[in-house]
């Protein structure tokens, strides 16, 4: 990876095949894209709070991360 260049890569929670592609930005900003078998609460709209409660763990509580906000945006 050279410096300035967008990092990705793709993962799935453990025994499931729900997962999707994280993209590591220069600026340090993260961006998640649910993108294999979704959680939903309907057919249309994203179980957010399913996502939120495996994703900021990993962030939470470290020395070396500063998580400032986080936006969620869905399109049909």
């Amino acid at each position: 990876m050279r410096a300035g260049e967008v990092f990705g890569i793709r993962l799935f929670w453990d025994g499931a095949d729900v997962g999707g592609e994280f993209l590591v930005f220069p600026s340090c900003e993260v961006v998640f894209s649910p993108t294999m078998d979704r959680v939903k609460l309907g057919p249309r709209t994203t179980d957010v709070s399913w996502y939120l409660a495996r994703i900021l763990p990993v962030f939470a509580g470290r020395d070396d991360v500063d998580l400032d906000s986080w936006i969620w945006r869905e399109t049909a």
